[in-house]
Formats: structure tokens, C-alpha cells, sequence
């Protein structure tokens, strides 16, 4: 009866090289999901950097769109008080400022964005210490 119950045993086992099938399939199955997180994440990171290249890009437009639109006028304003050129130079300085603080806002906010897959090497560092944990028979 023993002998019986330790042949059945021995038959439900899997054998080594099933045991190294199943782990290469697990393995290549592990990978494309790991791969497939870091393309999810980096997308994501992607994203988020596309709202700090927009503020620069609105910023730029703005600042250019307001120098040749309203400065102009502006100009013209200052010059019955001041003369032409040194109006010129004050509105140029304001509408210059103020591009320059919306690029510099644009690219602080760019500069704070992490662009490294962080949950992917996580779960990569997770991987790589559940397979040294595994033990191989015989």
C-alpha cells in the first residue's frame, strides 16, 4: 500500500523539466507584463510632461504676442510723457519679465517631474529577489 501511494506521488510530481517549462513560460509571461508596465508608465510620464512644454510654449506665444500687440500702444502712451525711446525701453523690459517668469514657471515645474519608471523597477527589484529565493530540486 505504501509503495502504491508513493508511486502515485512520484507520478503527480511534476517532473525537473516541467518544473523548468512552467518557470520559463511564468518567466517570459513576467517580463512582457514588466514591459508592459514601464510602457504605461513612461507614457504616463509623457503626459505629464506635455502640460509643462505647453506652459512654456503659451508662455513664449504670449509674451510674443503681447510684445507686438500691445506694446505699441503702450509705446505711444508713455511717449507723451517720457520720450519715444525710453518709453520703448520700460515696455519692453515689462513684457520681457513677464515671458521670462512663464518660461522659468514652465521649466520648474518640468524639472520636478521624476521621468524614471519607479513602479516598474520596484516590481523589477521584487522579481529579481523572488528568483533568487527559488529553489531548484536536486
Amino acid at each position: 500500500m505504501r509503495a502504491m501511494k508513493t508511486m502515485k506521488e512520484e507520478e503527480e510530481r511534476p517532473t525537473f523539466g516541467e518544473l523548468i517549462g512552467r518557470l520559463a513560460t511564468e518567466s517570459s509571461q513576467l517580463v512582457r507584463a514588466e514591459i508592459a508596465l514601464a510602457k504605461q508608465e513612461l507614457r504616463q510620464k509623457v503626459l505629464d510632461s506635455t502640460d509643462s512644454v505647453k506652459l512654456i510654449a503659451v508662455g513664449a506665444v504670449l509674451g510674443l504676442v503681447t510684445l507686438f500687440s500691445f506694446c505699441a500702444f503702450l509705446i505711444y502712451l508713455l511717449a507723451t510723457w517720457l520720450p519715444l525711446w525710453a518709453s520703448a525701453g520700460i515696455v519692453t523690459i515689462i513684457f520681457g519679465l513677464g515671458a521670462f517668469l512663464s518660461i522659468m514657471s514652465g521649466i520648474n515645474r518640468w524639472r520636478q517631474i521624476n521621468l524614471k519608471p519607479e513602479q516598474t523597477i520596484e516590481t523589477l527589484e521584487e522579481d529579481k529577489r523572488w528568483i533568487k529565493k527559488l529553489e531548484f530540486p536536486g
